[in-house]
């Protein structure tokens, strides 16, 4: 099974702040206020769990967005992250964008009721047992996997 690198996770957020200044349409604040994380991001690397593919592509998701290393874009970067991911693994995430904004937002419903905060979360959650987020992240990709 093929990883991502610290490297390619940071590209993608990047990515994604470089088109901001592009495209006024694509939102991305807080880079002045707010560094990246790169230790969150590493151990994220550190802690992959090696089971099956859906696992990881949940692990990649779930703790992307909770783990929010970036200043802004952490949910955009998780799921470009499990793009890749599964790509290099011979998969494709396919979701409508209707699909993919009600997961964007029932996400925040889902985070408060299992840790009772939007906010960051440290490294700790990396180890976690599956809780009722990581189940609504794996469901997501299950639905969508092709």
């Amino acid at each position: 099974m093929r990883f991502l690198t610290l490297d390619e996770i940071l590209e993608i957020n990047e990515t994604i702040y470089q088109k901001s200044l592009e495209d006024k349409t694509v939102e991305y604040s807080g880079r002045t206020d707010y560094t990246i994380n790169r230790h969150k991001i590493e151990q994220l690397i550190k802690s992959v769990p090696s089971t099956d593919l859906v696992e990881v592509a949940t692990y990649y998701l779930k703790n992307l967005i909770l783990l929010q290393a970036f200043p802004n874009a952490n949910h955009r970067t998780a799921i470009i992250a499990v793009e890749l991911f599964l790509k290099y693994n011979g998969h494709q995430l396919r979701y409508r964008n209707d699909a993919l904004l009600k997961f964007h937002k029932r996400s925040f419903s889902f985070q408060s009721k299992v840790y009772g905060t939007l906010e960051e979360r440290d490294t700790r959650i990396l180890k976690e047992a599956p809780n009722e987020f990581y189940e609504y992240c794996k469901k997501f990709i299950e639905d969508n996997l092709s």
